[in-house]
């Protein structure tokens, strides 16, 4: 009978009522607390009713039946644990047994040996024994053969092995030893002399040969009823039952390095021939997981996961394993795997990287420096906001650490997490005092840090970047020293004293600056300075004077320094090199309705000269900034012309389109443009854009090209025939577009009905 069953309370019969209950114990009465807390299903009951609903009566049967349930696993468990104990013991002791049998076994054994091969026709076994011996050099002697016989059942397919009793140990061993030259002796080809063992020991000897196939052990030999397993490493293994074959399967691959199983995945010849081996080195690590010794090899497995994680297969099955070596690593070394996996196989999306939090803690507080910052380092790549709202107050204090390898750790992990903004906590009242002294640091490392710091402050909190103002004058110090300090082998790089310091410090002020004359005033001298001192002739050079021409367009500057900025950047337009991509991105962020004339004229001289590379992008600016600021609809006609002029395969299409529209809504510019293009394509029609574009316009007004009529030009003769021509050559061209022969043939349609002239 079911639970369910067991307790159903019975239903009130029809032919009268039931037995009632005792007074204050019926179902109306009201429950007392203790029970109600014990039992929360049984609240629900109406507090009048004269009987139980189904629902309610269905209530208390899953009640009584989830409380007798686990009372009854409890007692179950608490009456099984003796005897799965008694059953453990008892499974040991009938190893030992068995082994001891086996041993008594082997004893009796231990003299004989087996001859496998010898065909039936040979009925003295004495004989055989006495030849085989006789051809192998062997000293046995008639008397030192006590018996032999053949065993087993008669098999026409293969001859019944023969077994020998021999005395003289000696000669037995060197019957054994010497079998292995049977196979040069005529007539014996095929034939071998073993040692006899036990069915036990015969399947250990199975599974080692099994080893040796498998290439996890170098070679197995069998000696005075013993078997062992040479390793790869020349060790000899001992094995007596299965047990001790497991045991040296697992030993055997925890012992794998790194390196093995690098150059196994190596070794596939194709992508499932390396899913097969990730698959076994996988199931192999998972045993050595599971295995009681296991935790010896931790570090190793952890590397061994890393790298097939790194390959793109799943190790979920390893990520406890990888938080467990964070916690009992044995030394830095293992320390230094675990950290790395979880910063490689972690983030804050899965629930279990909770489980470092004591850890790094631990390692916080506790550890060497270089512990120290490998807990730092963890914390910034996961980047957990759990973490942070535990850990901040470690990280502000080790920021006041003497330590510079520790102090530099703590401030990067201190921006990532402000980054992260993490609500509960007041991230900037408990960095802005640590963060205070940090600028007279002598160490480059710790400047860069703390500027990258406070530069993350600031673009967070607007009081932040109020508060820090004050620091101007100290960071423009800062930066006159490194441009008027002398060659340092340190931090020189190409000439420029420690570049990468600089750029920062240049950013940080240009946040600083905004909007704000008094800082703008303080940083106009020394950004002058910079600009006119930095030498361009390197990359180096260029990315410093890069950010100050940012800096001081940026900034409040005065306007003879803004001049200044705009001139280098009209050198960085000139220059050939591949690294002027930010200068000319810049350059079209500074275009605006005063300048674009000027500005356009030098960006479509550095189009025409400029590599392939910058074309696309470059076109698809000119562009955009043409339609944004352009002076008139002439102007940026011409412009998108001389776009299509220069680099008209490198634009985008819909730049066709806009200038179409452009040229239609435009008709005092009908006669002029029809002409423009005609002439441009007469003699070239590589630039297919443009040809669509010619042709389209020559579609439609090509009557106005004809008659020669243009007021702003001097006009341009062309026959009717001069204009198909020039449409047919478009249709004639190998190399000409689909869509341009399409605009082409439009064309002519067009013309068809206007022109005199025949056209086909």
């Amino acid at each position: 009978m079911s639970f369910d069953n067991m307790y159903q309370t019975p239903r009130m019969s029809s032919m009268g009522p039931g037995p009632q209950a005792p007074q204050g114990q019926g179902c109306g009465s009201p429950i007392p607390p203790t029970m109600q807390y014990q039992y929360p299903l049984m609240t629900s009951s109406p507090a009048n009713g004269s009987q139980l609903s189904d629902m309610d009566i269905n209530r208390i049967a899953v009640a009584v039946k989830n409380i007798m349930h686990g009372e009854i696993h409890q007692l179950v468990q608490d009456k099984m644990a003796p005897l799965v104990d008694c059953v453990q013991r008892l499974s040991d002791e009938n190893k030992r047994l068995q082994r001891k049998v086996d041993e008594l076994e082997m004893y009796s054994r231990r003299s004989c040996v087996r001859v496998f091969g010898v065909p039936e026709e040979n009925k003295d076994t004495d004989t055989v024994v006495m030849t085989i011996a006789k051809k192998l050099d062997v000293p046995l002697e008639k008397s030192d053969l006590v018996v032999s016989h053949r065993v087993g059942k008669s098999d026409p397919s293969k001859p019944r092995p023969i077994i020998a009793r021999i005395s003289n140990y000696n000669a037995r061993h060197s019957l054994i030893k010497g079998s292995k030259n049977l196979s040069k002796v005529d007539g014996m080809q095929g034939w071998s002399v073993n040692q006899e063992l036990t069915k036990a020991r015969s399947k250990v000897a199975y599974e080692a040969r099994q080893l040796v196939k498998a290439k996890i052990a170098k070679s197995t030999f069998i000696w005075d009823g013993k078997i062992f397993v040479v390793d790869h490493n020349e060790c000899k293994h001992l094995l007596v039952c299965l047990d001790d074959l497991l045991h040296l399967k697992l030993s055997t691959q925890r012992k794998e390095s790194l390196k093995v199983l690098i150059h196994d995945i190596r070794s596939a010849q194709t992508a499932a021939d390396e899913k097969a081996v990730v698959q076994k080195k996988c199931s192999s690590i998972r045993e050595c997981i599971r295995d009681k010794d296991g935790y010896l090899y931790r570090g190793k497995n952890v590397s061994k996961l890393l790298y097939i994680h790194l390959l793109g297969y799943p190790i979920h099955f390893g990520l406890v394993e990888c938080l467990q070596l964070i916690g009992s690593a044995r030394n830095f070394s293992d320390k230094r795997v675990g950290y790395l996996a979880a910063m490689l196989i972690l983030d804050e999306t899965q629930d279990v990287h909770l489980l470092l939090i004591c850890s790094i803690m631990y390692d916080l507080c506790n550890g060497t420096q270089y512990t120290q910052g490998l807990a730092l380092c963890t914390m910034a790549s996961i980047n957990s906001a759990i973490w942070f709202q535990y850990l901040s107050t470690e990280v502000s204090k080790m920021i006041k650490s003497s330590d510079v390898y520790i102090k530099k750790k703590a401030i990067l992990c201190a921006c990532r997490i402000i980054r992260k903004d993490v609500p509960d906590i007041d991230t900037m009242e408990m960095f802005i005092p640590a963060t205070q002294s940090l600028l007279d640091e002598r160490n480059h490392g710790v400047l860069l840090t703390a500027v990258c710091l406070i530069d993350e402050m600031c673009e967070k909190s607007p009081d932040t970047l109020h508060h820090f103002r004050k620091v101007v004058p100290q960071l423009v110090r800062i930066l006159k020293n490194l441009i008027m300090a002398g060659y340092s082998p340190e931090h020189d790089v190409a000439g420029i004293s420690d570049p990468f310091l600089q750029v920062k410090i240049l950013k940080l002020l240009r946040v600083l600056g905004k909007n704000n004359t008094d800082s703008s005033q303080i940083m106009n001298d020394i950004l002058a300075q910079v600009a006119m001192n930095t030498d361009t002739s390197q990359n180096v050079g260029r990315a410093v004077l890069y950010e100050t021409v940012r800096t001081i367009l940026g900034i409040k500057s005065e306007a003879g320094l803004r001049v200044l900025a705009v001139n280098i950047l009209g050198r960085f337009l000139i220059n050939n090199d591949n690294d002027i991509r930010r200068a000319v991105e810049l350059s079209f962020t500074l275009i605006n309705a005063n300048n674009v004339r000027g500005m356009m004229k030098e960006l479509l001289s550095f189009l025409e000269n400029c590599d392939p590379e910058f074309k696309a992008d470059c076109c698809s600016n000119i562009v955009q900034a043409a339609e944004s600021y352009a002076p008139d609809r002439r102007w940026h006609i011409d412009t998108i012309m001389k776009v299509l002029i220069i680099a008209g395969s490198s634009v985008r299409e819909d730049v066709v389109s806009i200038l179409i529209q452009l040229i239609a809504e435009t008709n005092q510019l009908h006669n002029y443009m029809v002409q423009q293009l005609f002439k441009r394509i007469e003699d070239d029609v590589s630039q297919q854009p443009l040809v669509q574009v010619a042709s389209w316009c020559i579609g439609e007004y090509g009557e106005k090209l004809v008659s020669g009529t243009c007021e702003e030009d001097e006009p341009v003769q062309v026959s009717e025939d001069e204009v198909v021509d020039v449409l047919e050559k478009v249709l004639s061209m190998n190399y000409c577009e689909e869509v341009t022969k399409e605009y082409a043939m439009n064309a002519l349609m067009k013309l068809s009905s206007r022109f005199r002239t025949s056209i086909g």
